[in-house]
């Protein structure tokens, strides 16, 4: 299979375009681009070399609105190009307009090259029966089955032009500690009330703004249940006392060198990264935990590969969207939101957030989740637009059934 050159119309989506490259291995490949395409191939390449697949790629430019004659010509010229290298050129007809793609399996047939469309819902590729010679050239299997299963986040992610996904949270030290508060909704709830709005933790001030202003709250008690408490890992509290603890000391070295005064380079990142993980046991203990719920229960379910907790997905800009929990299925990106409860005017907004997000990460072949531990929807209006952008609403009862994510 090194001897292939693969001839492609790259599509605005990266899955038909990636995923016969990491199948069929070719040494070569012509990328067919329009305006709206031509930075697709080579996030396409990007993804293609963290799954361990290198390539020489080239672009062929067309115009904005390619006709059948454009990509006909263009067509034929990658292939008599890989003839003339000695490359057994052969077609994925899959992306593109349809002028194009009529254009490109017509020199397909003319030429007597194999050509494909890539069937993702059978998990493999279709013969466009313009030459016998496909099932040779891939091994004698046209299944897809193998390279899906070898997929990962940091692929997906790349191929949907991102800079980066962050490996996230081990969530299983936390279970034991999640696992107690879901058995215990009035201890829950009372914990939710003491870290969260202006009666919380910090009081109507909310969080400190600057580092002094943190340390403070480090000699500062406040209670949990024994029965929690005995269940944390050390990052989330420090016991003090029965029924006591105390802000995680981890980063409070940081957070006194940068309140010393002295310069410090890069104040405002180390500011951040000092504060992060007492924000995320404050978060946890208000909530976050029903998080680790739903990761056991995907864990569980043992149809999803690559769980992540809290990870960070890194654009081009350099900004991070943290997501609660990703996770692929198959050939698809999972993405499930938790939140406490399902305030209308607050979860309609965040449907329509969540919907441009799991398509941003991963395409169009997305499964996406909004978990609430007691949902509530009296009129029917979150659950009708939830259906209509296609994510599913699973509550603690979803969880606690044989197949909780069954599509």
């Amino acid at each position: 299979m090194s001897k292939l050159c693969l001839i492609q119309l790259v599509s605005e989506q990266a899955m038909p375009n990636l995923l016969p490259i990491l199948r069929l291995r070719p040494k070569r490949v012509y990328s067919l681009t329009s305006d709206s395409t031509a930075d697709r191939s080579a996030k396409i390449v990007s993804a293609a070399a963290k799954a361990g697949t290198f390539f020489e790629n080239e672009n062929i430019r067309l115009s904005p609105m390619p006709t059948l004659q454009e990509t006909s010509r263009a067509v034929l010229r990658a292939v008599h190009s890989a003839r003339e290298s000695g490359l057994v050129p052969l077609l994925n007809f899959t992306g593109g307009t349809k002028l194009m793609s009529i254009g490109a399996f017509q020199v397909a047939a003319q030429e007597a090259i194999p050509s494909f469309y890539l069937n993702t819902r059978d998990e493999c590729l279709d013969d466009g029966n313009t030459a016998p010679d496909l099932a040779r050239l891939a091994g004698g299997d046209l299944s897809i089955a193998s390279v899906a299963e070898s997929l990962n986040l940091d692929i997906m992610v790349a191929a949907n032009g991102h800079k980066s996904v962050s490996s996230g949270r081990h969530w299983q030290p936390f279970f034991p500690a999640a696992a107690w508060l879901q058995k215990h909704p009035i201890e829950a709830n009372a914990l939710a009330r003491t870290f969260s709005g202006k009666t919380g933790f910090f009081g109507p001030q909310g969080e400190p703004r600057k580092p002094e202003g943190w340390l403070p709250w480090f000699e500062r008690p406040f209670s949990i249940p024994e029965g929690l408490l005995e269940r944390l890992p050390h990052e989330v509290v420090r016991k003090a006392a029965p029924n006591q603890a105390l802000l995680p000391d981890t980063t409070l070295s940081s957070l006194q060198t940068l309140a010393s005064g002295e310069y410090v380079e890069n104040f405002k990142e180390r500011y951040f990264e000092a504060i992060a993980p007492v924000q995320a046991s404050l978060a946890f203990l208000g909530g976050a935990w029903f998080e680790v719920i739903v990761a056991d229960a995907m864990h569980r379910a043992g149809r999803f590969r690559d769980v992540r907790w809290s990870a960070k997905v890194e654009q081009q800009s350099g900004a991070e969207l943290e997501e609660d929990l990703l996770a692929l299925d198959g050939l698809q990106t999972v993405c499930v939101s938790c939140k406490s409860s399902a305030e209308k005017s607050r979860t309609l907004p965040h449907l329509e957030e969540l919907h441009a997000r799991v398509n941003a990460i991963g395409g169009r072949m997305n499964r996406c989740y909004l978990a609430v531990p007691d949902f509530r929807d009296p009129s029917g209006h979150i659950r009708s637009r939830a259906k209509t952008l296609g994510i599913r609403i699973l509550t603690t009862a979803d969880l606690d059934t044989a197949t909780p994510f069954a599509q």
